[in-house]
């Protein structure tokens, strides 16, 4: 199957009514009554303060935003790329330490 061509503005623009919908509706809970709201997404909606985040905050400019970014790498410190990320960056790649090896399988004698 041959797949259109995507235009990237069209794509962005379509990212951005994402965006401003789930901001929508997360403020609609919110105004409703809920005391907290947890919202999964793709990080691309949050990290560096996202557009699901801007769109939630211009409707909402007090509102208390914690934002969580799970990355695909090893790291015991915070990696300079992550800087400014999400107010938690947790790395979620395994990296077993490097001065153990696992035993062999000894029988018993």
């Amino acid at each position: 199957m041959v797949r259109p061509k995507i235009d990237p503005s069209t794509f962005f623009r379509a990212q951005l009514v994402w965006d401003a919908t789930m901001a929508g509706s997360i403020a609609e809970r919110l105004d409703g009554g809920l005391a907290r709201v947890i919202h999964l997404v793709g990080q691309f909606h949050t990290d560096f303060d996202g557009g699901t985040v801007q769109y939630l905050l211009d409707r909402k400019p007090d509102l208390k935003i914690l934002t969580i970014s799970l990355q695909n790498a090893h790291s015991r410190v915070l990696r300079p790329a992550d800087k400014k990320r999400a107010d938690v960056v947790i790395y979620s790649l395994a990296k077993p330490p490097e001065d153990k090896k696992p035993e062999s399988n000894k029988s018993a004698e």
